[in-house]
């Protein structure tokens, strides 16, 4: 077989390898890649408490839900803190609920101490990874606006200021 061939034959199959990585890669990138639809039922679910309380969705049926999911090494996860603290002072009178989902596996312990340590007292929830994987959370901060029916009506990827957040609640009170 002349040098030639051979190099030919390289490159066809570095280029089929290529071409099935980038299959695959496409889709590793789609599967979950979206977030649960506006209009869609949010997922139910039930998760322990950073005080032992065990919280379920169902149980908060009726309210407006504000759902955050995030991690103890996410920068903008810390800084979205804040912003929910006053959503939750501000608006937990007029029922509704802000949940912090924590997905970084630490434990209860920790994350009450992180958590209270930032000024954040809303209620702190564990996530083994399941509800963030029913959710296609693949990047950190995410969150989800649920209404007091139980439907998704608004997500975002990325730090949202307390503002923009109350204006969406208020449309669903």
């Amino acid at each position: 077989m002349s040098e030639d061939v051979r190099q030919s034959r390289r490159s066809l199959i570095g280029f089929a390898v290529a071409l099935i990585l980038g299959a695959l890669l496409a889709i590793v990138m789609t599967q979950g890649g979206t977030l649960v639809e506006t209009g869609q039922d949010a997922p139910g679910f039930e998760l322990s408490g950073v005080d032992d309380e065990r919280v379920s969705l169902e149980s908060l049926r009726g309210k407006v839900v504000l759902l955050d999911f995030w991690a103890t090494t996410c920068p903008p996860c810390l800084r979205q803190m804040a912003d929910l603290q006053t959503v939750h002072e501000r608006m937990s009178p007029r029922d509704v609920a802000v949940l912090g989902i924590n997905t970084d596996g630490s434990s209860a312990a920790r994350i009450r101490d992180f958590t209270r340590s930032r000024g954040a007292r809303y209620p702190m929830l564990l996530d083994p990874g399941q509800v963030s994987e029913r959710y296609r959370v693949t990047q950190l901060p995410t969150l989800y606006v649920i209404d007091r029916q139980g439907t998704v009506r608004w997500s975002h990827v990325g730090h949202v200021g307390h503002e923009e957040l109350e204006a969406v609640i208020r449309g669903l009170l």
